[in-house]
């Protein structure tokens, strides 16, 4: 091998060694950016909580946790992770069902309110949409899909309407995000615990 062959070989390992510290670098990045906007998004619950008297609540405290759960989850919601799920379920004929957790919750929002029950049916969905927010611009193969269900939306729908139509339209065509909220609290809690903790 010659010294201007070993020079090239040599500045294409070097180059994939750093590319592929960029996609490690970049990868940490999109998970604690997905997880800063979890805690953001659990925050302004738990101030919204407080405020109007439901913090001890079970629709609130078990909103909490789940948002703990998903922060604690939020380097594994990937596309391919959720394809796999979607395979795995699809394949061996599973149905995956509801965590405990998620089912007190479902009843115990019932039991507020209209003006809060509404407000935390919402803060789950904005949690959803973050998750599924991730995994479409985290996949390339999604990107082209993305801007035409906004654009469509933007031009026919209230903004409300917006991320509800966002949510149900992505979720006919990819298995739904809520296989990720199925794993993430199946998963076992471990580390800290207290009322501002991720788990």
């Amino acid at each position: 091998m010659s010294g201007v062959e070993f020079t090239a070989a040599m500045s294409v390992v070097i180059s994939a060694i750093f590319l592929l510290m960029l996609c490690c670098l970049y990868y940490g990045y999109r998970a604690d950016n997905l997880r800063d906007h979890l805690f953001a998004l659990r925050d302004e619950m738990i101030l919204y909580a407080l405020d109007h008297g439901i913090a001890e609540t079970p629709a609130h405290e078990n909103l909490r946790l789940m948002m703990n759960s998903l922060i604690r989850y939020a380097h594994r919601v990937s596309l391919a992770r959720l394809m796999l799920l979607d395979i795995s379920r699809r394949v061996f004929k599973l149905k995956p069902s509801l965590p405990a957790m998620y089912i007190e919750w479902v009843e115990a929002v019932k039991a507020l309110p209209p003006n809060e029950e509404e407000r935390m049916r919402e803060f789950h969905s904005k949690a959803m949409l973050l998750i599924m927010t991730h995994t479409i611009t985290g996949s390339p193969l999604l990107w082209p899909a993305f801007p035409l269900v906004v654009l469509h939306d933007v031009i026919s729908k209230s903004t409300r309407a917006f991320k509800d139509d966002t949510v149900s339209a992505v979720s006919r065509r990819v298995p739904s995000v809520d296989l990720f909220e199925v794993d993430a609290l199946s998963r076992p809690a471990s580390g800290r615990s207290g009322f501002f903790a991720a788990g």
